[in-house]
């Protein structure tokens, strides 16, 4: 490509599907909800094109892989995308935060780049690629910590039986077999990640492993009391509802202001948003009504 090529740097082009390409690095990125994000491109069309980077005579997806995958699925010929010239450091940094922030990275995919950027590439230290991501030291090196975990163990934290919390708390044990004792217990039970470090400090003082469970969730029972689940569930729900709630005053107000102002657009606009954040409340409210009222136990009681 020559210097007066019109893909040059920062320039957005439209390039012809076949000649892109995804990432080499092999990022694992999840494509659940491609489908969902190719009906929303054939609505509303491709708001944000993706970033690619000249590679011989191809070009390599940078950023927007789900995109490439939706517009791939519309059948699009070509694909408006932004080039730019940059490193392999730079390429990756750029594909980790955006998966990063749109979270198409599970638990283990997101250690397993951690610990390509550290330990495989080398490209920096834990606290350097923590600040490149917008994360704790403590969270990226707990994340890389998940790896120590027998296979068997990851694999139930990519399918959700258990939380990357929880299977944290299984890195220090050391013991594999323990550990995978451990993790079924965990499931079983539904153990909370204080319940688990209960059995692990009664594992420390000698009990048994079977004591040690026994024991935490006597304790942990009379912590959770009756229904304690779908209290949580009910008070997550009832946050989430009130704080939208402010958003809606805080639109009645800008409504009022843009009326005010006589600005028809402005207004029109707000009312549209308001309304979706009003469906959003009633969606909530729906899902509250499956939970009890974590009041009514206690009415009957008093």
């Amino acid at each position: 490509m020559g210097s007066d090529d019109k893909r040059s740097q920062g320039s957005v082009v439209l390039l012809p599907v076949e000649e892109v390409v995804r990432s080499f690095f092999g990022m694992r990125v999840a494509d659940r909800g491609v489908g969902e994000l190719a009906v929303s491109i054939r609505r509303h069309g491709l708001l944000h094109p993706i970033v690619v980077r000249p590679l011989g005579q191809v070009f390599e997806v940078v950023a927007g892989h789900r995109r490439f995958e939706a517009c791939k699925l519309l059948g699009w010929k070509e694909v408006p995308s932004l080039v730019m010239n940059v490193s392999d450091k730079e390429a990756y940094e750029l594909s980790l935060i955006e998966n990063i922030q749109r979270e198409t990275l599970g638990p283990i995919e997101e250690a397993e780049a951690y610990s390509k950027y550290v330990n495989h590439f080398g490209w920096g230290s834990v606290s350097e690629l923590a600040r490149k991501v917008g994360k704790s030291q403590e969270y990226v090196s707990h994340r890389m910590l998940l790896l120590r975990l027998p296979s068997e163990i990851l694999e139930k934290v990519r399918t959700g039986e258990l939380t990357p919390w929880q299977a944290q708390e299984l890195v220090w044990l050391g013991d594999s077999s323990l550990v995978t004792k451990f993790a079924k217990s965990i499931i079983r039970h539904k153990l909370t990640v204080n319940e688990i470090r209960d059995i692990r400090r009664n594992i420390r003082d000698g009990f048994g492993f079977r004591d040690s469970v026994r024991r935490a969730l006597r304790n942990g029972g009379s912590r959770r009391g009756a229904g304690w689940v779908e209290a949580l569930q009910v008070t997550r729900f009832d946050s989430c509802i009130k704080n939208l709630k402010k958003v809606v005053l805080l639109l009645n107000k800008a409504i009022d202001d843009a009326s005010l102002y006589q600005d028809e657009t402005l207004r029109v606009f707000l009312v549209d948003k308001r309304s979706v954040v009003q469906l959003l409340m009633d969606d909530l409210w729906e899902k509250r009504r499956k939970y009890p009222d974590p009041g009514a136990d206690r009415e009957k009681a008093m």
